[in-house]
């Protein structure tokens, strides 16, 4: 006979069920998911860093062009305000259009802004 243990309703529930509701609360708990529905305001793709002296573009360490600011951006307009998300990956930059009503569905996370770190969205991808 297994142990019953009652809701706030009052209906039993087995201990078998109790632990798999508590399973999906605490996945819904640590779940690192933003979910956000709006418009697409703005594309930016941004130029490379010129050297004062012969306009060239300036590298990193790496030999990678360096930027002012990210290479590929979005304005994500939505009810109550606007987010500018930077954008990492081209695929991803290029998989939506400009005025398109999107699902944004992002993360937090740590992301550059002018050289700083900052707590922000980091977008996973968009759904239509």
């Amino acid at each position: 006979m297994s142990k019953e243990i009652t809701q706030q309703n009052e209906t039993p529930m087995t201990l078998e069920q109790y632990l798999e509701l508590d399973r999906k609360r605490a996945a819904r708990r640590i779940l690192n998911e933003t979910k956000i529905f709006g418009q697409i305001t703005k594309k930016y793709v941004g130029q490379a860093k010129p050297r004062m002296k012969d306009n060239m573009p300036v590298h990193d360490e790496d030999g990678n062009p360096m930027f002012y600011t990210p290479p590929m951006s979005i304005t994500f307009g939505y009810t109550g305000g606007s987010l500018e998300l930077p954008i990492n990956d081209e695929n991803l930059f290029n998989s939506v259009e400009e005025f398109g009503e999107y699902l944004l569905i992002a993360r937090h996370g740590k992301v550059k802004v002018f050289g700083k770190e900052q707590d922000g969205l980091i977008p996973l991808r968009f759904e239509s």
